[in-house]
């Protein structure tokens, strides 16, 4: 963190864009030797681009169940064997693609120009928007942090942990009490971010934000996929691509409520939405998931990669499915149990109402498909899938009831034929309004696209797309869960199907009356500006915040930029960390604290820590309850919390497996200048933050 600018400017955009650059390696060349290997959809023939388009999706199919399974039974090294094999195959089809390639058309080699243009836009400008919103943001001795960053300092330690691990299962980098600890949490995701980080040498946090940046390839290849092997859009009609990519940055009405309530918030500027989702139960817009929850996003590529490749291989009467492209399939369902498990609860709902539409016409063979290759599925995720459950919550995982809908707080006591509609009733009667809030311009563009085909609804490629959309809706409407964001990511599903239609009603919106055109029209500038505002609140709230008028706003004094500058020494504190200990020592702050910084930076284990902790503790059966997350919280406590003595100290450092301990300013022992912080010597400090070493 040494070296002061005046001027703004974004962080380590040097490693993030090395690391990117790196991640082919995992994240496009194993997708083009599975794509090759199992000629879906005519790999083998199609042209550049369509290669292209379909090994992103394929490589985040494959990539995780084939690391986890080797690296959980064997060890990691068994894993770079594998990518050792998959990158020599690779050299060899290039160099033989080549050879073939100089006999050929150009043109039909390559892919049309104007699809190429198209396509490369929209990955431009997907990196373009991940590149300025995820960084850190610096100007001289203030740093700011993305308000999207408070969801990655949980997965950056994981992905750590993974770095260190030989072999699986995970143990929690959250709580190291002396013995291991496993992590119940999906973590395939965060496997790309340790293979990265192990392959490029760069930070952690660079890692994660690449692999975002590919997670949000993966969605835009696999809307490309989807338009052209479900719709059978040509690859000649580039404008129906290029609106269905632009549409990854509308959004519902969100725009509304959250200006209202900001404005309700003026005099208390503190108080404000950071993120236009914040107002109601979310169904989170395209830009804001992938900047927030990229592990979900992934799910969906792989998912939705899923079920196209069991679509193609039934769609025509009388053929059944290859059992490679099972085998594929399979695969990618797994991969999306580890990527997301509420993703793949979707899916499985979804292929289940998919076959039993099938069925129900007498068509077999998706059913045939959906059975193997869930069976398959099941049987290579089972490993992982009794991770999660070993020693899991005893209280009921899923529960049921209609979904919230934050405004029915706001509204006067309403009464039907003398019945006063409260709690679950009332929120069923306000699902309209909820879901034309949160989806705005995309369920007005669904009425419109299914006003003229309703009759045809479970006919050909429609049974799969409105299996997708009504399982979704479905899970996202009755169903919530108290171990994960359930009611909040099932939506994506049904938002993927919603754009594809959406695209197709824009692409003949001259054939729509005014009326409809101006209707639309409107809710697509609401929505995009919706998209436009959550950017900048995701960016810039935290340089608001931390800004003198917002001090005065709320009677206070000028602060200085307290934040900013705070943010930036714990950042260079936790660098140093990072860059001179061990990569397998076990550091503790305040336990009571919640920070960024130390998840950010630090890429390293901890003894307790603070939020995390408590979330995704489960002690093994047997544990010592002594040793669990309250008990070792309860322990620190003492030594952060008022005048304690160096012997407090020593006596901490000798009683857990602790190497180093990390002090802050607002920490209430940093008062006392008689307390340790005061007496024993730091390995590194500034004006903020004080780290001491442990000796035992």
């Amino acid at each position: 963190m040494a070296g002061l600018t005046n001027g703004w400017m974004l962080c380590d955009l040097g490693p993030i864009l090395k690391a990117t650059v790196v991640f082919t390696l995992f994240g496009l060349v194993p997708g083009y030797v599975g794509g090759w290997l199992a000629d879906v959809f005519e790999f083998r023939r199609g042209s550049v681009l369509r290669q292209l388009a379909l090994s992103i999706p394929l490589s985040f199919a494959i990539v995780p169940i084939c690391a986890y399974l080797p690296w959980r039974f064997f060890s990691i090294r068994l894993v770079w064997c594998f990518f050792a094999l998959v990158w020599t195959c690779f050299l060899g089809l290039v160099a033989l693609q080549w050879r073939k390639a100089a006999r050929s058309d150009p043109q039909t080699r390559l892919g049309r120009p104007a699809a190429w243009i198209t396509g490369i836009a929209a990955l431009a400008a997907w990196a373009l928007i991940a590149l300025a919103s995820l960084p850190a943001l610096r100007q001289g001795d203030r740093l700011y942090q993305s308000i999207a960053s408070g969801d990655h300092k949980q997965r950056l330690p994981i992905a750590n942990g993974l770095a260190v691990q030989i072999q699986l299962p995970l143990q929690s980098p959250f709580l190291n009490p002396g013995y291991p600890i496993p992590l119940h949490y999906h973590y395939f995701w965060q496997m790309f971010c340790a293979l990265l980080k192990l392959t490029s040498g760069s930070a952690a946090m660079s890692c994660l934000i690449a692999v975002a940046l590919w997670s949000g390839f993966a969605l835009i290849c696999t809307i490309a996929l989807y338009l052209r092997f479900l719709e059978g859009v040509s690859s000649r009609r580039w404008r129906r691509y290029a609106i269905a990519f632009s549409l990854l940055g509308v959004t519902g009405l969100d725009l509304i409520p959250t200006l209202a309530i900001n404005w309700s918030r003026r005099h208390e500027p503190s108080t404000m939405l950071a993120t236009v989702e914040w107002w109601n139960l979310q169904v989170t817009a395209w830009l804001d998931a992938c900047l927030w929850v990229p592990h979900h996003i992934a799910a969906l590529a792989t998912g939705l990669l899923a079920c196209l490749l069991l679509w193609s291989e039934t769609s025509t009467e009388g053929r059944l499915p290859r059992p490679v492209a099972v085998l594929l399939a399979a695969m990618a369902l797994a991969s999306t149990a580890g990527l997301s498990v509420d993703l793949a609860l979707v899916f499985a709902a979804s292929l289940t109402a998919w076959a039993g539409f099938s069925c129900c016409r007498k068509q077999y063979a998706p059913l045939l498909a959906t059975a193997a290759a869930g069976s398959l599925a099941a049987a290579l995720a089972a490993p992982f899938l009794r991770e999660l459950m070993a020693n899991g919550p005893t209280a009921t995982v899923l529960g049921f009831g209609v979904r919230d809908f934050s405004l029915l707080a706001l509204l006067p006591e309403i009464r039907i034929f003398r019945i006063r509609l409260t709690g679950q009733p009332l929120r069923l009667a306000a699902l309209p309004l909820n879901y034309g809030l949160e989806l705005g311009f995309f369920l007005l563009a669904a009425a419109t696209y299914w006003r003229s085909r309703w009759r045809n609804a479970l006919q050909g490629r429609h049974s799969l797309e409105v299996a997708l959309f009504a399982a979704s809706i479905f899970i996202a409407t009755f169903l919530s869960s108290n171990v994960s964001d359930l009611s909040i990511r099932s939506p994506l599903v049904a938002q993927f199907i919603l754009l594809l239609w959406a695209a197709e009603v824009l692409d003949f919106r001259k054939t729509l009356g005014p009326a409809a055109r101006g209707a639309l029209t409107l809710l697509l500038v609401i929505g995009a500006a919706g998209s436009a505002l959550d950017l900048i609140l995701l960016r810039f709230t935290p340089i608001f915040q931390d800004s003198a008028m917002v001090a005065r706003a709320e009677g206070g004094i000028n602060r200085d930029h307290l934040y900013g500058r705070q943010s930036f020494d714990a950042a260079e504190a936790y660098t140093w960390i990072r860059r001179r200990t061990d990569e397998r020592a076990v550091i503790q702050d305040n336990p009571d604290g919640w920070r960024l910084e130390p998840g950010l930076y630090a890429d390293r284990r901890w003894l307790a820590m603070g939020y995390e902790c408590d979330v995704f503790e489960r002690l093994p059966s047997g544990g010592d309850q002594a040793a669990g997350c309250k008990a070792v919280k309860a322990a620190v406590r003492p030594l952060f919390a008022g005048p304690a003595s160096s012997g407090d100290f020593s006596r901490l450092c000798r009683a857990w497996p602790l190497n180093y301990v990390i002090v802050q300013s607002d920490d209430p022992v940093w008062a006392f200048r008689s307390s340790w912080v005061w007496q024993e010597q730091p390995v590194f400090a500034n004006s903020d933050v004080r780290v001491f070493p442990c000796s035992r």
